[in-house]
């Protein structure tokens, strides 16, 4: 059985700064490096619609995975992340994020919508988690959510603290 996840945030980046941010390759890039993990940007492809499409894979060796899923999966796993941002309105933007394992039965997907709050934004998100695994799947699950609530709530930082300190996206382009 999957596991929900929500979440909501608050930032002072406004809408039109987030979606300027999202379509610079180089911010990508450097939420990578600030992330690592042996995540590697696979593909980045912006519209002329303003929509955004990153693909990111990591390699997740067994020495790095978590106890519990260490034990269980001795071979490397490989996650496949998916992300298309697009404008949906004036001073909104909406996401899509699908998450797939490669060596384990672990799915994830959610929506991400981001619309305007005073001067600033308001990131709300849902998704689902899912580990099939009978016995053990569920408090897999569960962590897995908690870690996912987390780094949601991580990325919104970083891209507020990277849109205060790179002037160009603070304008569109």
């Amino acid at each position: 059985m999957a596991r929900t996840i929500d979440a909501s945030f608050t930032s002072e980046a406004s809408v039109e700064q987030v979606g300027n941010t999202f379509g610079q390759r180089t911010y990508w890039l450097d939420r990578i490096a600030a992330f690592g993990g042996g995540i590697v940007l696979d593909t980045f492809d912006r519209a002329d619609d303003g929509s955004v499409t990153v693909t990111t894979s990591q390699d997740l060796r067994r020495d790095a995975l978590p106890g519990v899923l260490g034990k269980l999966y001795p071979a490397d796993l490989t996650i496949h992340r998916y992300e298309r941002w697009r404008p949906t309105g004036p001073r909104e933007f909406a996401g899509d994020i699908d998450v797939r394992a490669v060596g384990a039965p672990l799915t994830g997907s959610g929506t991400a919508f981001l619309a305007a709050e005073g001067v600033g934004s308001r990131l709300t998100f849902a998704g689902t988690v899912a580990f099939k695994l009978p016995v053990v799947g569920g408090r897999i699950e569960g962590y897995l959510a908690t870690q996912m609530r987390q780094a949601i709530a991580d990325l919104n930082s970083f891209t507020a603290a990277w849109i205060a300190d790179n002037p160009q996206s603070r304008s569109a382009t």
